[in-house]
């Protein structure tokens, strides 16, 4: 078998010539699309390489400002309310209004507090337990003394449990 003699015809030589500088052209249009196109996505990237960089460092700060502003908040803390309970004043069979009336006499020697600092509250809890021991209350013409039996501080509510017992009998408690 024989291959055709087409070196002989100018119009085969036109045509593989044609291809030939069409595969060239072809491939250097490609490789520069295909290089502007690659280099726009690098920097596209990039871009947000460095917008995801900025943006977690500015979450890094965002996070310690909102822990240093918890520990302030909670450093400045302060107390809102003072609860008085007193716990046996069934054994003294008081009423409600009267036991109310202690506990408000109570409560107001420490409303002081209120406003001031949970931290300051803390520390001095005996001398807030001294405060209450120390006065006298009268009722009915009978002098009574407060025993502080517990002091609670709930985050910014101060609740003090008391128990009663009569002035002149300090040996023994009802």
């Amino acid at each position: 078998m024989r291959i055709p003699p087409y070196y002989e015809k100018g119009s085969w030589q036109r045509f593989f010539a044609g291809c030939v500088f069409g595969a060239i052209f072809s491939w250097i249009a490609f490789a520069y699309m295909f290089g502007v196109y690659q280099d726009t996505q690098i920097k596209h990237i990039s871009k947000q390489a460095q917008e995801i960089k900025n943006l977690s460092e500015d979450i890094e700060i965002w996070k310690e400002d909102y822990k240093k502003l918890n520990e302030e908040n909670q450093k400045g803390l302060t107390l809102q309310e003072v609860k008085v309970k007193l716990i046996n004043a069934e054994k003294y069979k008081f009423d409600g209004l009267r036991e109310l009336t202690l506990e408000s006499e109570a409560r107001k020697d420490i409303s002081h507090l209120i406003a001031k600092e949970i931290s300051m509250i803390y520390e001095s809890k005996e001398l807030i337990r001294k405060t209450i021991e120390n006065k006298t209350f009268t009722i009915d013409e009978k002098d009574y003394q407060l025993e502080v039996r517990g002091i609670y501080l709930l985050y910014t509510e101060l609740e003090v449990q008391v128990s009663m017992k009569f002035k002149d009998d300090k040996s023994r408690e009802l």
